[in-house]
């Protein structure tokens, strides 16, 4: 492995750096050669984690699949996979994540995803978002309808019925024919030297609205205490040119209905801050759109 990476990359790996973040158990390293060549390897063996192994087959998968279109990513310039180690190279990135209360950064982010292509053939290896999101929305809807209003905070209780509704209105909200990342937040986002756009981890690319990962992106924001724009790009930004003020609705209700759900659940064992992260991403999400639709929020 290591000796097709070397003859991909032009020389002898001698430096690498790794990187952190995300929640995938693999590694991601910048390497540079003996002759100045560069690349981001991420690589992990399945007998170490088999579901990161599966991830980044995925993704790798889906990467040479949309090869012939113009993505805003880096390029892959290599895959290796041997049935016990996976190892994905790409072309290096300068650039740098977009802060959570940076306007110009998230206008630049919202510039680069106008230009998400079109999905113009069926592609079977690419999930349908509009289906995702039912199937993320209805352990939310099984729950309430056991435990009713119960199941969401005291101040939100009163519109039970109304958050339910619109999860169920989600799916038609987020139909299209655009490629979505369907995974996209800040950490997977890059703003190169020009100033461009570039999303990494492909894992989850799916088929919807073009405005969906937009939408990501500000509540991510948002979570990480910025955001404070997002309304004003919604109404503003051609991005979402095509969304109505129900169809955000709708949306930001199936991300509050999986949230929520989510944090019923047991904590996988090697994510241990996972469910509080998610509690904290319904309580932001419910506030968002409570403030949109009118809500009271008692003690806001």
């Amino acid at each position: 492995m290591r000796r097709r990476i070397e003859s991909t990359l032009g020389g002898e790996v001698v430096a690498d750096r790794s990187s952190t973040g995300g929640f995938s158990k693999g590694t991601a390293s910048r390497v540079e050669t003996r002759t100045g060549g560069t690349g981001l390897v991420k690589a992990v063996s399945r007998a170490h984690d088999v579901d990161s192994y599966d991830l980044y087959r995925r993704e790798g998968a889906v990467l040479q699949l949309l090869a012939p279109l113009a993505l805003p990513a880096p390029d892959l310039r290599l895959v290796i996979d041997d049935g016990d180690w996976i190892a994905l190279v790409f072309d290096v990135v300068d650039g740098h994540h977009p802060a959570a209360d940076d306007p110009t950064a998230h206008r630049a982010v919202l510039d680069g995803l106008v230009g998400m292509p079109a999905i113009e053939v069926p592609m079977p290896a690419l999930a349908d978002a509009a289906a995702e999101i039912s199937a993320m929305t209805r352990g939310f809807r099984e729950m309430t309808a056991f435990a009713g209003a119960a199941a969401l905070p005291a101040w939100a209780r009163d519109h039970h019925h109304e958050l339910v509704a619109l999860t169920r209105s989600a799916p038609g909200a987020i139909r299209g024919n655009r490629l979505v990342h369907f995974d996209f937040r800040a950490d997977n986002a890059l703003i190169d030297t020009d100033g461009r756009l570039r999303v990494i981890d492909w894992t989850w690319a799916s088929v919807g609205c073009g405005w969906l990962d937009s939408l990501t992106y500000l509540l991510d924001a948002r979570v990480h205490g910025g955001g404070s724009d997002a309304d004003d790009l919604i109404e503003t930004h051609p991005v979402f040119a095509d969304a109505s003020r129900g169809d955000i609705d709708s949306a930001l209700a199936s991300f509050a209905a999986y949230f929520l759900y989510a944090t019923s659940l047991p904590s996988p064992a090697h994510l241990s801050d996972l469910r509080a992260f998610q509690r904290l991403e319904a309580s932001v999400v419910l506030e968002w759109l409570a403030m949109r639709r009118g809500w009271k929020i008692e003690g806001g």
